[in-house]
């Protein structure tokens, strides 16, 4: 079992592999968004500099939400085909994701 700090820094973790979204930008979770389950957390994130800026030049399309099942730290990737909360619903009758 792994608490939402955990949960946080490995998404964070693979975040850090993945190119800037442009150059002088970085990849940056948006801990107020996070969504908290019994069964783990929904972790979103976007640009650094768009979230600094509002600036729309920096906003990115496209980055889908991870899952982090707080049972063992697995982490799956959502989609953007579908609302969040389509995904949640679905992870929480199946326990998968499209």
């Amino acid at each position: 079992m792994i608490d939402q700090t955990a949960a946080r820094e490995a998404v964070e973790a693979i975040l850090a592999t993945w190119p800037a979204p442009c150059p002088g930008d970085s990849w940056e979770l948006r801990n107020e968004q996070t969504i908290e389950r019994d069964w783990g957390w929904v972790f979103f994130y976007g640009s650094k500099l768009y979230h600094e800026t509002g600036e729309f030049r920096y906003a990115v399309a496209g980055n889908a939400p991870f899952v982090v099942k707080r049972a063992d730290g697995t982490i799956l990737e959502t989609g953007t085909a579908m609302p969040v909360e389509d995904y949640i619903r679905r992870f929480e009758q199946d326990g998968t994701l499209p």
